[in-house]
């Protein structure tokens, strides 16, 4: 999954999908896309179509609360969040999106725990 859903994933995808230019890192495509480019808004659309599609399964059998996105990735929600949304409206989720996704992992980890018998 980390190959399709990354930075790697990403670029791959707006390679196939022709937007992919010499030197282009994801910071630029997400320039190109905020600056109207409608190829590189097509990657970014679909890059989430497909996670919702990853996702949906999962959401589906594991009826989490929220879904944290993190990492560099994080910083194009805007862009690709929308399209993932859709994907994923009926399980009415929210999207959450960290900066340090191992601190709200931990957190989250954390409150599994009650400090007299172990799991709740």
């Amino acid at each position: 999954m980390d190959d399709a859903f990354s930075r790697r994933g990403i670029l791959r995808l707006a390679e196939q999908m022709g937007a992919l230019e010499k030197g282009m890192d994801v910071k630029e495509l997400a320039e190109h896309t905020r600056n109207g480019n409608s190829l590189c808004c097509k990657v970014f659309e679909e890059f989430g179509t497909r996670l919702a599609e990853m996702l949906r399964s999962y959401v589906i059998g594991y009826r989490p609360n929220r879904i944290v996105i993190g990492g560099q990735i994080a910083k194009s929600i805007d862009l690709f969040g929308p399209a993932l949304q859709t994907g994923l409206a009926e399980s009415s989720i929210v999207i959450f999106t960290s900066e340090n996704v191992f601190e709200h992992t931990l957190i989250g980890i954390s409150r599994l725990f009650d400090s007299s018998s172990g799991f709740k």
